[in-house]
């Protein structure tokens, strides 16, 4: 897994903060840089990685993507980031966009040492949005086949039909039932693809005593506005900097 690590001046160790994009994403997308940079500037130590099986610098094969193997791998790179001379291990976070948001929700859930978290535009049930998009003709076609062209048509990125059926396994209410960390849900007001229902799915089924969501009117799903990314960022640092304490 290849990543950025980006560490603030001063005397540490500082809080840290992990930041996971989202599905065919990677840790330069604009809006996943702009985060890990804001982090920075505000006095955490910031990780953006690229998943694996994903469309950036990390191994593996975009065909053998899972959300199992997501979660693998954000383990993973938390564990890097807390042994890390730098970084202070009681005052460690977690963020994500879109599918990363759903990863990072279930990490924290999984992970009592997080102590705070943010989503960004995070899917909560993404199995039925695949199936809607794809369409029953496709479905059907992606069970026999085997694999699967993702959107948009002639990207040429195929997937295999174990995404889906590892994505139907997870449940991801009970998941975050169990989580206790202060939670921050971002959503894109503008946003058609993950809708503030998805928003409100997090913040029905989160264990969280200390939860709440925060729109940015007019955003779409990866913030193209200059001033709503400025927002998204400003959030997002708050949240943290209210729970880690820098």
């Amino acid at each position: 897994m290849v990543g950025d690590l980006l560490i603030p001046d001063g005397e540490g160790p500082h809080p840290a903060v992990l930041v996971i994009h989202g599905f065919r994403g990677n840790r330069n997308e604009r809006h996943i840089e702009a985060v890990g940079d804001a982090l920075a500037w505000s006095g955490f130590v910031s990780l953006r990685v690229d998943l694996t099986n994903n469309l950036g610098a990390s191994e593996g094969d975009f065909a053998d993507l899972t959300v199992s193997q997501e979660l693998c791998d954000a383990d993973d790179a938390l564990n890097y980031l807390m042994a890390r001379p730098e970084v202070d291990t009681t005052r460690t976070g977690i963020t994500g966009h879109s599918l990363g948001g759903l990863v990072a929700a279930i990490t924290a859930a999984r992970r009592t040492e997080v102590a705070a978290l943010v989503t960004l535009s995070a899917v909560f049930d993404m199995a039925p949005k695949l199936a809607r998009l794809l369409g029953p003709e496709q479905m059907l076609g992606w069970r026999e086949r085997g694999t699967a062209e993702m959107d948009p048509p002639g990207s040429g990125l195929l997937l295999k039909s174990a995404f889906y059926d590892d994505l139907i396994g997870l449940d991801v209410a009970a998941e975050v039932a169990s989580l206790r960390a202060p939670f921050r849900i971002v959503q894109g007001g503008a946003d058609t693809g993950v809708t503030q229902d998805d928003a409100r799915g997090y913040q029905q089924c989160a264990g969280s005593s200390v939860k709440e969501i925060a729109v940015v009117g007019g955003a779409d799903h990866t913030y193209s506005d200059d001033n709503h990314l400025m927002q998204v960022c400003l959030l997002t640092a708050d949240w943290f900097r209210r729970h880690l304490k820098p």
